[in-house]
Protein backbone atom coordinates (compact mmCIF):
# COMPACT_ATOMS: atom_id res chain seq x y z
CA UNK A 1 0.00 0.00 0.00
CA UNK A 2 2.60 2.65 0.81
CA UNK A 3 4.67 1.73 -2.69
CA UNK A 4 1.63 2.60 -4.16
CA UNK A 5 1.01 5.82 -2.80
CA UNK A 6 4.24 6.85 -2.93
CA UNK A 7 3.77 6.19 -7.15
CA UNK A 8 0.74 8.69 -7.14
CA UNK A 9 2.58 11.47 -5.51
CA UNK A 10 3.76 14.27 -7.80
CA UNK A 11 7.44 14.94 -8.64
CA UNK A 12 9.62 17.58 -7.25
CA UNK A 13 9.55 20.67 -8.91
CA UNK A 14 13.06 20.31 -10.04
CA UNK A 15 12.10 17.46 -11.75
CA UNK A 16 9.20 19.02 -14.12
CA UNK A 17 11.50 21.98 -14.59
CA UNK A 18 13.98 19.21 -16.41
CA UNK A 19 11.02 17.74 -18.25
CA UNK A 20 9.77 20.78 -19.22
CA UNK A 21 12.75 21.87 -20.22
CA UNK A 22 13.13 19.14 -22.59
CA UNK A 23 9.81 20.09 -24.70
CA UNK A 24 10.05 24.01 -24.50
CA UNK A 25 13.62 25.36 -25.89
CA UNK A 26 14.36 28.67 -24.88
CA UNK A 27 16.44 31.20 -26.29
CA UNK A 28 18.53 33.04 -23.31
CA UNK A 29 19.47 32.41 -20.24
CA UNK A 30 16.64 31.76 -17.51
CA UNK A 31 18.00 31.84 -14.38
CA UNK A 32 18.06 34.99 -14.14
CA UNK A 33 15.22 36.11 -11.01
CA UNK A 34 12.46 37.78 -12.82
CA UNK A 35 13.07 36.89 -16.20
CA UNK A 36 10.57 37.79 -19.07
CA UNK A 37 11.29 37.30 -22.93
CA UNK A 38 11.43 40.03 -25.31
CA UNK A 39 7.53 38.80 -26.74
CA UNK A 40 6.38 38.69 -23.33
CA UNK A 41 7.08 42.82 -23.17
CA UNK A 42 5.40 42.93 -26.24
CA UNK A 43 2.19 41.06 -25.30
CA UNK A 44 1.64 43.23 -22.42
CA UNK A 45 2.29 46.41 -23.71
CA UNK A 46 -0.21 45.44 -26.84
CA UNK A 47 -2.86 44.28 -24.27
CA UNK A 48 -2.26 48.07 -22.99
CA UNK A 49 -2.72 49.45 -26.05
CA UNK A 50 -6.04 48.18 -26.91
CA UNK A 51 -7.19 48.58 -23.48
CA UNK A 52 -6.37 52.42 -23.83
CA UNK A 53 -8.03 52.41 -27.54
CA UNK A 54 -11.19 50.75 -26.06
CA UNK A 55 -10.95 53.38 -22.63
CA UNK A 56 -11.06 56.10 -25.09
CA UNK A 57 -13.72 55.09 -27.47
CA UNK A 58 -15.77 54.34 -24.87
CA UNK A 59 -15.62 57.35 -22.93
CA UNK A 60 -16.31 59.09 -26.64
CA UNK A 61 -19.91 56.79 -26.84
CA UNK A 62 -20.48 57.96 -23.19
CA UNK A 63 -19.97 61.52 -23.58
CA UNK A 64 -21.84 62.12 -26.53
CA UNK A 65 -24.92 59.31 -24.60
CA UNK A 66 -24.49 61.88 -21.79
CA UNK A 67 -24.52 65.07 -24.69
CA UNK A 68 -28.08 63.76 -25.65
CA UNK A 69 -29.86 62.92 -22.26
CA UNK A 70 -28.58 67.00 -21.38
CA UNK A 71 -30.48 67.99 -24.47
CA UNK A 72 -33.57 65.82 -23.59
CA UNK A 73 -33.84 66.98 -20.21
CA UNK A 74 -33.57 70.62 -21.68
CA UNK A 75 -36.23 70.31 -24.12
CA UNK A 76 -38.73 68.32 -21.36
CA UNK A 77 -37.73 71.60 -18.75
CA UNK A 78 -38.60 73.84 -22.01
CA UNK A 79 -41.78 72.05 -22.78
CA UNK A 80 -43.19 72.07 -19.22
CA UNK A 81 -42.27 75.75 -18.74
CA UNK A 82 -44.76 76.15 -21.56
CA UNK A 83 -47.47 74.62 -20.55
Amino acid sequence: MTIKFNKQRNLPDAALDDLLSTFVPLQGSTNEIGFRDQTYAENVLEKQADLIRYLRDRNDQLAHFVHRVKQQVNIEQISTNLI
